[in-house]
């Protein structure tokens, strides 16, 4: 069954949110389990990029521009996922390897370079872990669904 480059796409992209929904849940919970509040590193990179003022937004505005960012970028970045499997890698273990690696590794050099966050060794042993497994969590979630609906849909995968 062959697909339109925007059934593709929007495969892509849903996957990416949904997976951005359980990274997100999954924040949530360890927030209210430690007592952390909430980071606006995604805002903040956003504003800088589009360049919008953070600094006087409402805290209101804050928020929702932080989930705006936080779920377009996860959402975005379920495509080089789907790019190895519409290339025909079918090594699904060292795909999600890799896939979180990437994912991980981009948002430790990404953010400090827009001034989002401090450099990455001086997050700490416990903040550098919990953002390593929400990151796992999204890696796994989006590409779990992605090889899914890849298995039932884009015949032949292995």
């Amino acid at each position: 069954m062959e697909f339109s480059i925007a059934t593709i796409v929007f495969i892509t992209l849903t996957a990416g949110f949904l997976g951005t929904i359980v990274m997100t849940l999954g924040q949530v919970f360890e927030m209210r389990i430690t007592g952390r509040s909430i980071s606006f590193s995604p805002a903040i990179g956003f504003s800088k990029v589009f360049g919008i003022n953070f600094d006087v937004l409402t805290e209101r505005n804050k928020t929702t521009l932080n989930y705006i960012a936080h779920f377009l970028y996860g959402t975005v970045w379920a495509i080089p996922f789907t790019l190895l499997l519409l290339a025909g890698f079918t090594n699904y273990l060292s795909m999600l390897l890799m896939y979180f690696i990437v994912v991980w590794a981009q948002g430790m050099v990404v953010l400090p370079l827009f001034g989002a966050t401090p450099p990455p060794w001086k997050w700490g042993i416990k903040s550098l872990s919990k953002d390593g497994m929400h990151h796992f969590i999204y890696a796994l979630t989006t590409s779990v669904l992605l090889i899914k609906i890849a298995e039932l849909t884009l015949a032949p995968i292995t």
